[in-house]
């Protein structure tokens, strides 16, 4: 699933900006998830918040055992992850990861 069976933890690094990582995210987002579009125009751009959106996507997916859309879901944010130093990063990880239960 991942390469080379491990993953690797970015560098966090405040001086680079994940602005156009963001903007692939959003672009991708609306995209792979339009049911979530009202969410992000009523948000007005608050990553954290549409992070969260997209948390509860996932977990409805896992609820409903919709395995195959969950792992797109997942490796999706992974190589958003993977490739995050700043902003993104830690979205994902405080609004999507840290919310599973």
């Amino acid at each position: 699933m991942f390469p080379e069976g491990k993953l690797n933890y970015p560098e966090w690094d405040e001086s680079v900006s994940d602005r156009v990582l963001i903007s692939e995210f959003y672009d991708q987002l609306l995209k792979r998830y339009p049911e979530v579009r009202e969410d992000i125009e009523f948000n007005e751009g608050l990553l954290h918040l549409d992070m969260a959106s997209l948390q509860r996507v996932a977990e409805k997916l896992c609820k409903e055992r919709k395995l195959a859309e969950l792992e797109s879901c997942f490796l999706w944010v992974n190589s958003l992850f993977c490739r995050s130093r700043n902003e993104l990063l830690n979205a994902i990880n405080v609004s999507f990861l840290e919310c599973f239960q």
